[in-house]
Formats: C-alpha cells, sequence, structure tokens
C-alpha cells in the first residue's frame, strides 16, 4: 500500500465509529458502517436505521482551518478510479453526507440531494485545484465550494463555520 493512502485510511478508520455515534445521537440509532464495496462504488460508508446511506468525508483539523468556510471533494484523479464527484454528483449515491474535521470536533451534514443540486451547475465552485503526482498518489483535482452557499442543504453542524461565506467566495447568492 502507499504511505498516503495508508495515512488516510487511518484517519478514516478512527473517525467512523464516533461519526456512527453521532449520526445516531442526531438521527437515531443505531448507524453501522458500511461494507468497503459501498464505499468504493457508491461513496456510502454508513446506513442509518431505516436505510439511509451517508458518505462521510474526514478531513484533518490543519485542512479545515487553512481552508475556512469551505466545502471540499475530489472531482478527478489521474487514474481512472472514480472520485468523490463522480459517485455523489453523477451516480446520486447517499442520502446524507458527513463533513467533518478529525476528532469531530467540527462537522456538517448535508441533505446529498440538496448538494446535487448546488453543484450540478457547472462553475458553482470557488475554486478547483490540483495535487501533482508525488510518491503513491498519481495526482487528482479538488473543487471547492463555499459552505454558507449550502445552507439551505445542511441539517446539521458543530462549528466549521458554515454559516459563514468562504473568504474568497465571489457568487451573488453569497452577497
Amino acid at each position: 500500500m502507499h504511505e498516503r493512502f495508508d495515512e488516510f485510511n487511518a484517519l478514516y478508520r478512527r473517525n467512523l465509529p464516533p461519526v456512527c455515534a453521532e449520526l445516531g445521537r442526531l438521527y437515531g440509532a443505531p448507524w453501522t458502517e458500511a461494507p468497503a464495496e459501498y464505499d468504493l462504488y457508491e461513496a456510502t460508508d454508513v446506513f442509518g436505521p431505516r436505510g439511509q446511506q451517508c458518505a462521510v468525508r474526514i478531513r484533518g483539523r490543519e485542512y479545515i482551518r487553512k481552508y475556512p468556510g469551505q466545502f471540499t471533494i475530489t472531482y478527478s484523479r489521474a487514474t481512472d478510479t472514480a472520485c468523490e464527484w463522480n459517485k455523489l454528483v453523477e451516480r446520486s449515491c447517499a442520502d446524507l453526507i458527513f463533513y467533518g474535521a478529525d476528532g469531530l470536533g467540527e462537522y456538517v451534514v448535508i441533505d446529498a440531494e440538496a448538494f446535487r443540486q448546488y453543484v450540478g451547475s457547472e462553475g458553482a465552485y470557488l475554486a478547483e485545484c490540483a495535487v501533482a503526482a508525488r510518491k503513491g498518489d498519481p495526482g487528482r483535482r479538488f473543487r471547492a465550494y463555499c459552505a454558507a452557499c449550502l445552507a439551505r442543504g445542511v441539517l446539521d453542524r458543530r462549528g466549521l463555520g458554515f454559516s459563514r461565506h468562504a473568504p474568497t467566495c465571489r457568487w451573488a447568492r453569497c452577497a
């Protein structure tokens, strides 16, 4: 395995049980971890008590602080591997999106259909940035969205400043 993947996998694995517990607290228990194949093909990381599917995206705390008011997803990869954009937007997988910082001190839960409607228009994103290829990572592109513009789709939040616009937001709907 690649070093970067191992680091991400550890971050993800240590946060999944607390995510399940928090979703259970918010929406009724029990929420359970989905088999790995669901994340690979459908962006589903946890299942709810009534069959809800939730995509979980965990970012490092320093990443959240570096990009305040932003919600980022992987838009494309240098390989043919499906990324967050493909699974969440093009394939319409997941009912909810849990986006949080490592340790879950900060998070937001977003209605996935509202997210798809918002990002479905090309150009709704704030920025697209590339991560160059490096050891164990062939490269990928991310898209950043203004968290406040997603406000209609935000169901629950703790921290993250999802009520504030990203400093770089330039869209009329954020004015």
